[in-house]
């Protein structure tokens, strides 16, 4: 939700131990198979010929596949790291925008975040991944659900404490606002990976926003 911190090409040079050229060839080119077809469904063949590399080759990167996998879970987790934000910065953004614009901006900043092609694709993976991943699905339940989840009910949280929303119960706000927004987000990659028109979506999302930020906001808030 903090601009700085959701830069759009974040992903694409994340921190961390740096890649040779070769290796993160291969890293952009197993991210974009494993994207489209399915970790298993893709062999060290295929892939080390797309980058067009011996297969020998890609042990000097990676030890094996599910190394080169797990390389993939790490980018997407320290990009994650630097979308947190502390009370203190929650507190700065309240105070600088209504209600409304707070949550419009936290989708924006989201959606330009998955318009990038590294980062949708690891969305991609890591959705598809999770019933037969077990580091996969702890990322989607503790990164994508239950992390926004905690940071939305500390927002709420502070909102009501600053007499900008109606005094309710965070933790409920917090769900009734970001379920709905994940099964959004979640139809919204589904449309642009199928090349279909996301106007329809954004819309519904801009919907849940504004009918949200009317009901909770206080005159002014």
């Amino acid at each position: 939700m903090d601009e700085a911190r959701l830069e759009p090409n974040r992903l694409s040079s994340p921190s961390g131990p740096e890649l040779r050229p070769t290796g993160e060839k291969i890293l952009r080119t197993a991210i974009k198979l494993f994207s489209h077809r399915g970790f298993r469904q893709v062999s060290i063949r295929e892939l080390t010929r797309e980058v067009g590399i011996k297969e020998s080759s890609l042990y000097n990167h990676f030890h094996s596949k599910n190394e080169l996998l797990d390389v993939i879970f790490d980018t997407f987790l320290r990009a994650y790291q630097t979308l947190e934000l502390t009370d203190e910065q929650i507190d700065e953004k309240i105070a600088a925008v209504s209600v409304d614009e707070f949550l419009r901006r936290s989708f924006m900043l989201f959606k330009g975040q998955m318009e990038t092609a590294r980062f949708e694709r690891i969305y991609r993976i890591l959705i598809t991944e999770q019933f037969s991943n077990q580091r996969a699905r702890r990322i989607v339940v503790d990164r994508l659900i239950r992390g926004p989840l905690l940071t939305w009910e500390r927002v709420f949280a502070r909102m009501a404490e600053t007499g900008r929303i109606s005094e309710l119960d965070p933790r409920v706000l917090a769900a009734e606002f970001h379920y709905p927004m994940f099964a959004l987000v979640y139809e919204y990659s589904i449309a642009k990976y199928d090349g279909e028109d996301t106007a329809p979506i954004e819309r519904r999302i801009s919907e849940h926003v504004n009918f949200f930020a009317r009901t909770i906001a206080t005159p002014g808030g």
